[in-house]
């Protein structure tokens, strides 16, 4: 079948399919370049159905010169496709777009017989890529076509594949728009970019045999690059702080300070960074696809930040397609390497576990994971601060604490919104607020590091509250360092605040478990004779000591009732009184109330015996 022949069955199925829809159609073909027919396809389809596939086929003896194809549709523009095939050489592909929507994705490849002689691709964009070209020479010949797309809508994909002869050549055009007008207009004319507009095409470089980079331009103004590896890549975007750089209350150079701090304390603490040096310490963070766990969650952003010399840097390892996870992985195991232990804000619950089973999915491929040591200050946050604070979020303890006020933050729960958004557009502008707070996260966690530190520490120019002083010592109590705790116990019993009783009991407890039980007891009276509020538990301590330890039943009858009252109002109160709590106080009283009686009876019975026997001695 002839070239016509084909074109003029086209043209007929489409007017069909118009018709159909109770739509005009049109079209028209008809051009002549350098002695040779050309040969064109239009067609104009308008209503509410949509114009499906368009394609062209088109053998010459010489040179493919032109193809034109225009379709309007008030529905969905599926799918365009040119294929052109010549006995001799596609000489030359040009591009050139405009759309009032977003041009999302523009890829080109060009292979010729000997070399691929130039490319190149321009943009500007307000969220429109205005114009694409692209050069091939072949042959010793330059020709042209230039495809010209107009859409109201989106534009979404644009892919040309020029191959040479020896292979098929192909030009493959695809766009999908909603309620949008396309046109596809070819000619002959050709056209060379010019050295400034070769030059603005991408900031960053094309490297031989390695594919472009979608908005390259883009990327490279967000201080992004790309990292290749067995021909995928993923982005790293590089940013570098001066050590003096304040974020919130601190320096990042008060890191160096934070550690020689734990060296000169001498104390043994979870979040101790004695013998470390910074740039062993990673701030890391993830972001995600979904906050549940399971292999079904993907990684698709590996933050952290790190002292280096005089600098922070903060590096994002950022993963621009599913398939490439394993150059993903390769990329920051080259980096993350370098340090010793992670610090993280629930890292140990969440991102370390979650970095670990996708790594699995991979682990043939690339290195294994570090074993490293990990700093979680989310279990910090909350022992210190989770009776004081609303939350124990990192943004609301970079409000509260650290004086980090973020502007125009794109919250963390939109990021797996934005991240599906940029697969299906590839534009770095979509991603580019889940990369500014991830940034900020690593950043903080070196804030937040500083400031845990100075009030474990004890440091005297912390500004330390007596609930978290109180807090504080009880961390220290609970890891066995009763000489810390009971420091930090004592300054808050001696203080006004509300928990200075919480904090006699606890020194009790402490007087306790060294078994002085007469300190203990002293330290509970104290603390029962006070005039503010009584904790029942201190009644409780104080009867158990007296009845098992100091052997006086009658005062630990008294404390054990004054126990009872105190539950009763906190039971009338909070509506919670419960008929096993109440049988619990009702027994230990029976028994504390006949332990005193059996004890008045022995009393009574061995006073009786003395005076019989002084009876008996006098008859004598």
């Amino acid at each position: 079948m002839s070239l016509k022949s084909k074109l003029q069955r086209m043209k007929g199925h489409m007017a069909l399919d118009s018709e159909k829809r109770a739509s005009p159609a049109a079209a028209r073909a008809a051009e002549e370049a350098r002695g040779q027919t050309a040969a064109g396809l239009a067609a104009e389809a308008g209503g509410a159905g949509a114009f499906q596939t368009a394609e062209a086929l088109a053998k010459a003896g010489g040179v493919l010169e032109a193809v034109e194809v225009s379709a309007r549709a008030g529905g969905v523009l599926e799918t365009a496709e040119v294929l052109a095939k010549a006995d001799g050489a596609l000489e030359a592909v040009g591009v050139s777009g405009e759309a009032g929507g977003v041009l999302e994705t523009a890829e080109v490849l060009a292979k010729a017989d000997a070399a691929l002689e130039a490319f190149g691709v321009s943009g500007e964009a307000g969220g429109v890529l205005e114009t694409a070209e692209v050069l091939a020479k072949a042959g010793g010949v330059l020709e042209a076509v230039e495809v010209s797309a107009r859409a109201g809508g989106v534009l979404e994909t644009v892919d040309v594949l020029i191959k040479a002869p020896g292979a098929p050549k192909t030009s493959e055009v695809s766009a999908e728009t909603i309620g949008v007008f396309v046109a596809a207009e070819a000619s002959t004319e050709v056209t060379a970019p010019s050295p400034a507009d070769a030059e603005s095409l991408s900031a960053i470089p094309a490297q031989a045999g390695k594919p472009p980079i979608p908005f390259a331009d883009k990327w490279s103004r967000m201080q992004a690059f790309p990292y290749f590896w067995e021909d995928e890549h993923v982005m790293i975007r590089e940013v570098r702080y001066p050590i003096g750089q304040r974020h919130g209350a601190y320096t990042f150079s008060q890191l160096n300070e934070a550690i020689a701090i734990w060296e000169a304390s001498g104390r043994e603490h979870p979040l101790s960074a004695a013998g470390k040096k910074a740039d062993e310490l990673l701030f890391f963070d993830t972001e995600t696809t979904g906050l549940s766990g399971g292999a079904g969650n993907a990684v698709f952003l590996l933050g952290y930040s790190r002292l280096e010399g005089e600098e922070v840097i903060v590096r994002q390892h950022f993963l621009p397609a599913p398939y490439a996870e394993a150059t993903l992985y390769q990329s920051f195991l080259e980096q993350a390497q370098k340090s010793s232990h992670l610090v993280t804000f629930n890292g140990k619950s969440f991102d370390w576990p979650q970095v670990r089973t996708r790594h699995t999915l991979v682990r043939d491929q690339v290195p294994a994971l570090p074993t490293f040591g990990h700093l979680d200050l989310l279990h910090g946050a909350r022992r210190l601060w989770k009776a004081e604070l609303e939350s124990c979020r990192l943004g609301i303890i970079e409000q509260e604490k650290l004086d980090v006020f973020r502007e125009d933050d794109l919250p963390g729960f939109l990021a797996p919104v934005r991240y599906f958004d940029f697969l299906h557009s590839q534009d770095p502008d979509v991603i580019e607020g889940v990369l500014r707070h991830n940034e900020k996260d690593v950043l903080s966690l070196i804030t937040l590091y500083i400031h845990m530190t100075r009030l474990l520490a004890d440091q005297p120019s912390s500004d330390v509250s007596v609930a978290e002083r109180f807090e504080i010592a009880r961390w220290y109590d609970a890891l066995g360092d009763q000489e810390t705790a009971m420091a930090g116990y004592r300054l808050v019993a001696d203080s006004d605040h509300v928990w200075s009783n919480r904090a006699k009991l606890a020194i009790g407890h402490l007087y306790k478990k060294q078994k002085n039980w007469q300190q203990a007891l002293t330290v509970w009276e104290a603390c029962i004779a006070s005039s503010g509020y009584v904790p029942e538990e201190v009644y409780i301590e104080a009867a158990k000591l007296c009845e098992h330890q100091l052997g006086d039943a009658e005062k630990a009858l008294r404390y054990t009732r004054q126990a009872y009252e105190q539950w009763k109002k906190r039971g009338t109160l909070l509506r919670n009184r419960t008929q096993s709590e109440a049988a619990a106080y009702q027994k230990r009283i029976d028994r504390l109330q006949a332990k005193v009686q059996g004890s008045a009876a022995e009393q009574e019975s061995l006073l009786s015996g003395f005076l019989d026997w002084s009876d008996e001695r006098e008859e004598m």
